[in-house]
């Protein structure tokens, strides 16, 4: 039996597409993260129909681990 693991770090590497919800103050949180653009566009669209005052929006996340170590 083949049991792969993902390590969280490598997940994060190939889930690139977010989509993040809009707070007061200029402030945002990732609520989901998706490996391509189509995936996150389509549940985006759920998203929106089922919570529509809420402002969200598609972002690509490419450079996080950079960031994460102040690079």
């Amino acid at each position: 039996m083949n049991t792969q693991q993902i390590h969280p770090s490598r997940y994060l590497d190939l889930h690139v597409w977010t989509i993040a919800i809009m707070l007061p103050n200029a402030c945002h949180r990732t609520i989901a993260r998706f490996r391509n653009r189509q995936d996150a566009e389509d549940h985006l669209r759920a998203l929106r129909r089922f919570i529509p005052k809420a402002k969200f929006e598609i972002v690509f996340d490419g450079d996080w681990n950079q960031e994460a170590i102040g690079g």
